[in-house]
């Protein structure tokens, strides 16, 4: 019994101490990348994270038929016939980044769909849980844009 209450006294004793409390406020404390705060003499940073699934998905400025369209103007297909897949980030501020071609039938299809891809204007950016959120966002281009 001795033995037990003194386990007992060590598990609790061990749980207070400062290593473990450090480790444990370390979760707590997250701020913007831009505005790094010191918390404990350390220093803290929001993590740069990239939603796939969150409440509202991002929306092209005008909608689905206005990225329809700006796809049509600006693809110049030069006779090639096929479908690239692309994936990229919505920023915060709508911007388009990180772009990247998963898939492509040749070499002019994949630089072009990035070329175009990098023409697009902001789109409406992603929520999640009631915070605007970085999304990754992935769409089909066809070639020619019917």
């Amino acid at each position: 019994m001795k033995n037990l209450i003194t386990l007992i006294f060590l598990a609790v004793g061990s749980y207070n101490t400062p290593g473990f409390a450090q480790a444990k406020s370390q979760e707590l404390v997250i701020t913007e990348p831009s505005q790094p705060s010191v918390y404990k003499n350390l220093l803290y940073k929001e993590s740069v994270s990239v939603y796939k699934r969150i409440d509202t998905y991002p929306v092209y400025t005008g909608g689905f038929s206005a990225l329809q369209d700006f796809l049509r103007k600006n693809l110049k297909a030069d006779g090639e016939t096929g479908r690239v897949i692309a994936t990229f980030v919505i920023e915060k501020d709508g911007a388009v980044s990180n772009i990247e071609v998963v898939r492509s039938f040749s070499d002019k299809a994949k630089a072009e769909a990035l070329r175009v891809i990098k023409l697009m204007p902001k789109w409406k950016p992603g929520i999640d849980k009631g915070r605007i959120v970085r999304v990754q966002f992935t769409i089909p281009i066809s070639f020619p844009t019917l």
